[in-house]
């Protein structure tokens, strides 16, 4: 398959049956700049519908994934899907698509626009959502996609978000993919 003859990544639905990292390639295939959230958002949902027991709901380019098993107690997983910036210097690594270091795919170093912001957390819960699917749960889980966390405060949509679905404001934990070498951040 040559470049032109290669189909659209975004016309290709996610692969759920793939490895992470290569699902973590296939998302970061997908543009997603702050603002430009949409095709993966697309993408993201038409995985996420495809999951048995999952109750998918969209508001904009903000998406919510959850079990309703009857759980007392919730954990939500969050993620953003936005990415900064494309670099503009020739030969910079970062750029869309993604590139294996070794030149095979799922085999090396993945580079790539959002590689680990966040575009390896999104396919980390994405896959995680599809295993909840067969998994005996003690907690109900809700996954939250979001877009413009890479904008500032007044872009966010958490705020509207978590005013109109109560169940984001009313969990027992919730952990962010995002990375922060380890810190406590009081980011998105």
């Amino acid at each position: 398959m040559t470049a032109e003859t290669a189909p659209d990544p975004i016309a290709v639905p996610l692969d759920l049956r793939q490895d992470v990292t290569l699902l973590t390639a296939a998302l970061m295939d997908i543009n997603s700049v702050s603002g430009n959230e949409a095709e993966l958002a697309d993408a993201v949902e038409t995985a996420l519908q495809a999951i048995p027991k999952l109750r998918v709901v969209r508001d904009g380019d903000a998406i919510i994934a959850r079990t309703e098993l009857g759980r007392p107690e919730r954990v939500i997983l969050a993620g953003h899907l936005d990415t900064v910036p494309l670099p503009i210097t020739e030969g910079a690594r970062g750029t869309v698509p993604s590139t294996w270091e070794s030149g095979v795919p799922g085999e090396g170093v993945l580079y790539g626009r959002g590689a680990t912001d966040m575009k390896g957390g999104v396919a980390v819960m994405v896959e995680l959502a599809r295993w909840a699917a067969d998994a005996a749960l003690a907690y109900d889980l809700a996954f939250l996609f979001f877009p413009r966390e890479e904008l500032g405060p007044d872009e966010n949509p958490l705020p509207a978000l978590f005013d109109a679905v109560p169940l984001l404001t009313e969990p027992s934990l919730v952990v962010v993919l995002e990375p922060t070498d380890n810190t406590i951040q009081a980011g998105c």
